[in-house]
């Protein structure tokens, strides 16, 4: 195992102090009011120190957005467990969390500024794809066992679980839902109810 040395270490502590700083400054402030200035104070380093490890406000805030992909990757490994489609339901509810709860780092982000941040960087492309391609095996899984249909197909059903998220994205009920942890759940238990059963009460069917 390659050990480094000292000051690389520090270089990379550093860096993560930093990420940990700017994530918080992003959820209290947003995208817009995050200053690169308060940021090098909080985190009492100069601010060409700070432009020697990320180049651009940009950058910075990709760095964040990957290493939160990151955590929330290893939290939905540890605990997804169950039937396929109970799986399904689980990872749901951990990126309408993710996104949108009172802590969420891209609930603080005006969508157009989340959308070209993720359209301009690679690595969040690549990650975006691997979920993509996760949902759709687990969606597979479902099918095999009778937990979802086999008639629709699977892009279909992964595109409407992503189309169904865009119901938080309203600011009025974001707020609201953000409000308390409660009214999140309620919020994604209405919204999983219309993905499993649709509209129509199971009595009219």
């Amino acid at each position: 195992m390659q050990k480094h040395s000292f000051k690389e270490q520090e270089r990379q502590r550093r860096e993560q102090e930093i990420l940990r700083v700017a994530s918080q400054l992003l959820v209290e402030r947003g995208y817009a009011n995050l200053n690169m200035d308060d940021l090098a104070d909080v985190v009492g380093i100069s601010k060409p120190t700070l432009y020697q490890h990320f180049k651009s406000k940009e950058e910075l805030v990709s760095q964040v957005m990957i290493q939160s992909y990151t955590t929330m990757e290893e939290q939905i490994s540890a605990t997804l467990t169950g039937t396929p489609l109970e799986k399904i339901t689980k990872l749901f509810r951990h990126i309408v969390k993710s996104r949108f709860g009172a802590s969420s780092l891209n609930g603080t982000m005006d969508q157009e500024t989340l959308w070209s941040v993720m359209r301009t960087n690679p690595i969040i492309q690549q990650r975006r794809q691997q979920a993509i391609e996760g949902l759709s095996s687990l969606v597979e899984e479902a099918k095999e066992v009778g937990e979802i249909s086999t008639d629709i197909p699977t892009p279909i059903v992964v595109h409407a679980m992503f189309c169904l998220q865009g119901a938080f994205k309203d600011p009025g009920l974001r707020s609201e839902m953000a409000s308390s942890e409660e009214k999140l759940d309620a919020g994604i238990d209405a919204v999983l109810q219309l993905f499993l059963h649709g509209v129509v009460p199971a009595e009219a069917k």
